[in-house]
């Protein structure tokens, strides 16, 4: 007679599980991260990129333009929110986590993508 191990198969389902929870908490296009990207844009961004992505300080790319700086890869983007970034030709930089020193990757990929929806590029 065969005996069930009820405990691998419980461990297995529970991990299977967490890999879904964490997968869809990730998606940086579902409608929580949109709108988490918007709230931080408006705390963090709106300063010098404007409420409608115009740019309102010397530098701040015009975020609607088809080559501005939403032309580039995502990772790129997340990784020019986190570290800061100087467009070419600017007066300034765009300060690390858009000067927000608690800014997140997870966050920063969420303003990213809200910004892709919101303005394009």
């Amino acid at each position: 007679m065969r005996t069930r191990r009820p405990i691998p198969a419980l461990l297995g389902l529970t991990a299977g599980l967490g890999l879904i929870a964490t997968t869809t908490a990730a998606d940086p296009t579902s409608g929580e991260a949109l709108e988490r990207g918007k709230r931080i844009y408006e705390q963090t961004c709106v300063a010098c990129h404007g409420a409608d992505g115009k740019g309102i300080v010397p530098g701040a790319p015009d975020l609607n333009k088809k080559n501005s700086g939403l032309s580039k890869p995502r990772p790129v983007l997340v990784e020019h929110v986190l570290e800061g970034f100087r467009s070419e030709g600017s007066p300034m930089a765009m300060p690390a986590g858009g000067g927000n020193p608690d800014l997140t990757e997870e966050e920063a990929r969420a303003v990213v993508e809200y910004m892709l929806q919101r303005f394009g590029g």
